[in-house]
């Protein structure tokens, strides 16, 4: 586990804010990890807040200003640059994506991914599908379906062919609700998905959970079963 620098943001809801942005591995192998996700402890006068629940109170301005200060927190590390670094990335910054461009390509040796958010895909129009079809165009740039198999991460998403989606996410809930009732149907989910895209299991808590994904090709894992994996950025 990796921790970027800290910073601080006020909020119309929340007011002054602390956040913590940390890296968490995304294992190719039990021993390989190409890619990293960036999570976020938010911290309100010594309060932790719910992720989910602070960012569903953030206005279009503040998600953009929040998000080109965890691009910029990113870059100041040379040491990530080995790493894919996945970014979850709502619909307010998806509208005003052509102010990160600029700083995007001005740091063209660092790589994301944009983990566009299943409560985010029916609200794309026009405008929104082809600024996603202008990032998919970037050499650094890949675009994640977040969390399939909720809310409105399904099939028809997966394959309609709107979005150039290079890996999918399959959410923790899915995982574990198929775990101990049908493996048979989980691998055969897993091997259809990871036919056209590379995909990410979340929810890896045990070597059960690592020696049965590791059977079935192109899928990555993510969980707290690495939660102390030590990214080489460390050193």
């Amino acid at each position: 586990m990796h921790s970027l620098n800290q910073f601080t943001i006020n909020t119309a809801v929340w007011g002054e804010v602390n956040i913590a942005p940390r890296l968490e591995a995304i294992m190719t192998t039990i021993n390989d990890c190409d890619n990293a996700e960036l999570l976020c402890t938010i911290v309100q006068q010594g309060n932790v807040i719910s992720p989910a629940v602070f960012f569903q109170y953030l206005s279009e301005y503040e998600h953009v200003q929040l998000f080109r200060l965890i691009l910029s927190n990113i870059i100041k590390e040379p040491k990530n640059r080995q790493y894919r670094i996945s970014i979850n990335t709502p619909i307010d910054v998806i509208r005003h994506f052509s102010e990160f461009f600029p700083l995007i390509n001005s740091f063209d040796h660092q790589r994301y991914a944009l983990e566009i958010l299943e409560n985010d895909i029916n609200k794309f129009g026009h405008f929104e599908l082809k600024v996603l079809e202008k990032i998919s165009k970037s050499p650094n740039v890949d675009l994640w379906l977040d969390d399939f198999g909720t809310n409105q991460s399904n099939f028809d998403i997966v394959n309609s062919n709107k979005i150039a989606f290079s890996k999918i996410k399959v959410s923790k809930e899915l995982f574990w609700a198929l775990l101990p009732e049908d493996l048979v149907f989980l691998d055969g989910l897993l091997r259809y998905l990871s036919k056209k895209h590379d995909v990410i299991v979340e929810g890896i808590e045990l070597n059960k959970h690592v020696q049965y994904i590791s059977n079935i090709p192109n899928v990555l894992m993510q969980g707290y079963y690495f939660s102390q994996t030590k990214l080489s950025v460390n050193a």
